[in-house]
């Protein structure tokens, strides 16, 4: 990504990011990846019921995390031409005094009326707002990023019947969308690896009958994102005290996600109910949506008890029942 490092850019958060990402932003990645990548593998190993390793027949399934500046350039001219001298950082700190202006307007009243220089700086920050379209702005960011990228954040891929798995984890869009949102970055990066990692161990994680999905790659969007997405949030709940912006950051960007992502929403159903589904479905080759809900229907007519809630997940902490 030579040409991206060595571009001249119209937007300051983009040359920013562009001539920085190695040094100030790359570390970030690796210190996420370093704190979070076995202990995300140990979770998923646990709730899912999968193992990257055969105990009996040693056979080896792996998942590499590769960290990139970008996925694809045309990301970066599409932003260069809707928003071109917009810094995203000064966009948060000029929507941040707005609001916090505002809010404090009354105590800034004299005889005359309000204090005319509090005023006359509140319009001018409005005017260089107003010329970003404050109402569309997030619309627009979002809508650019994923047109025809649905993984512009992290990526995970391999073939149908091969051992290995790669994530990829693209740092400038991650530092852009965070910087833009005004998003804690790590927690962000975190929930990125989680959801990739879910993908991996969706695929290539091994059951106890010596199982993994060999037709993952048929499976519909709806069913592979949205298993990734409950194990993502799964995970996030269970570590709150450690990552308590986890699930504001995944909410946020659900929000904003296309309608794959968020099927997961109507599931209503408990882990060990997901698990059986799950496993059903890899064992018998399924790869239909439908098809899954049809087990898990099947699955919590079977096993009771409901989904825990995260306030249940935060007394377990609390109480340790977990």
């Amino acid at each position: 990504m030579t040409e991206f490092k060595n571009g001249k850019y119209i937007n300051p958060s983009i040359q920013r990011v562009a001539v920085n990402w190695d040094r100030k932003y790359l570390p970030l990645f690796e210190q996420v990846k370093k704190t979070w990548n076995i202990p995300i593998r140990n979770y998923y190993k646990k709730i899912m019921g999968v193992n990257l390793q055969d105990e009996e027949t040693s056979k080896r399934q792996e998942i590499r995390i590769n960290l990139k500046p970008i996925s694809d350039l045309r990301i970066i001219r599409k932003l260069e031409e809707a928003f071109g001298d917009l810094d995203f950082e000064e966009f948060q700190k000029l929507k941040a005094f707005l609001n916090a202006s505002e809010n404090v307007l009354e105590y800034f009243v004299t005889a005359q009326g309000h204090h005319k220089s509090l005023i006359e700086l509140i319009v001018f920050t409005k005017n260089k707002l107003n010329k970003f379209d404050l109402d569309n702005f997030n619309k627009t960011l979002i809508e650019l990023l994923y047109d025809g990228n649905p993984d512009v954040f992290g990526r995970y891929f391999g073939s149908h019947f091969s051992n290995k798995g790669e994530i990829d984890l693209y740092i400038i869009p991650c530092v852009l969308f965070c910087e833009a949102n005004n998003l804690d970055l790590s927690t962000f990066v975190t929930m990125v690896l989680a959801h990739e990692l879910a993908h991996g161990y969706n695929h290539l994680g091994i059951d106890k009958d010596n199982y993994h999905w060999e037709n993952f790659w048929d499976t519909d969007d709806y069913l592979a994102e949205g298993l990734a997405q409950y194990y993502t949030l799964e995970f996030l709940e269970k570590h709150l005290l450690k990552i308590p912006k986890g699930i504001e950051v995944f909410e946020f960007l659900l929000r904003h996600q296309s309608a794959p992502y968020k099927s997961f929403e109507t599931w209503e159903a408990s882990p060990e109910k997901i698990y059986s589904a799950f496993i059903e479905a890899r064992r018998n080759m399924i790869f239909k949506n439908d098809d899954f809900l049809t087990l898990l229907a099947g699955a919590k007519k079977r096993i009771k008890g409901d989904r825990k809630t995260i306030t249940d997940n935060i007394q377990d902490i609390f109480y340790g029942q977990n």
